[in-house]
């Protein structure tokens, strides 16, 4: 007698096959997602990062800075080097605050908005002989020349939040985005991207910090900020949160 289908048994193996396969393969498939991501907000901040060495050509090797009063953030100064507000956009975070200029001025000519996915490194607060520069400080001009170890001082990186002044040590924990597997994408001071881990921004070793620039290499342990953990704790959270 010819059978006709499958019987329950034959359907049910066939099920838990799909079943462990799509086990296996979705996380897979998430990964490649979540690199695209990431490789797609690293092209944002390329340009970005071309559009601040543009504006630095232009402006005596100054930097913008995070904000001026009565002008605006550091986006709208660069925006006419970007074209378009969308590469302010992180395609993986979820901050969906706006730049509106309401902050610092009255409202940006033309209705524009920017999204904030991306924030100016600020931790050091005020220049003092202790801390050094940092290249965007709030109403002021930094030139390149006066910057230290370029090539691993933080510009910019990813940010859960909106801040005119940007992302400062005292904060990572709230304020740094680490969604990309663990990774979050940063500017340096050079101009040049990379992806990395929270904790590698602390250098080699722990040997410096790549978020102040003092005058001689600091370790990222120095007791302070939240929960008086230094910026090590910091990361630290950071990374627990997004692994």
């Amino acid at each position: 007698m010819k059978r006709s289908g499958f019987t329950l048994v034959e359907l049910l193996v066939v099920i838990a096959i799909i079943a462990v396969l799509s086990a296996i393969l979705f996380p897979a498939f998430a990964k490649v997602r979540e690199g695209a991501r990431r490789q797609a907000c690293a092209s944002n901040l390329r340009q970005i990062a071309l559009g601040i060495s543009q504006y630095i050509q232009d402006n005596d090797e100054a930097f913008p800075a995070s904000y001026r009063n009565y002008v605006g953030t550091w986006r709208y100064v660069i925006y006419p080097y970007v074209k378009s507000t969308k590469v302010y956009k992180c395609p993986s975070n979820p901050n969906v605050e706006m730049d509106t200029g309401l902050n610092t001025v009255a409202a940006y000519p033309g209705n524009l908005q920017f999204p904030t996915s991306y924030g100016s490194n600020s931790s050091g607060g005020n220049v003092t002989e202790d801390y050094g520069l940092i290249p965007m400080g709030a109403n002021r001009f930094t030139t390149v020349s006066q910057v230290q170890r370029p090539s691993s001082l933080i510009l910019l990186t990813e940010t859960t939040r909106y801040n005119p002044s940007g992302i400062s040590t005292g904060k990572l924990e709230y304020d740094l985005y680490a969604g990309h597997g663990g990774y979050s994408n940063y500017v340096f001071a050079d101009c040049h991207v990379k992806a990395m881990k929270p904790l590698a921004t602390c250098g080699p070793s722990n040997t410096n910090s790549m978020w102040v620039m003092y005058d001689d290499a600091t370790p990222c342990a120095v007791t302070g900020g939240l929960r008086n953990t230094g910026t090590l704790g910091e990361l630290a959270l950071v990374e627990k949160k997004y692994n």
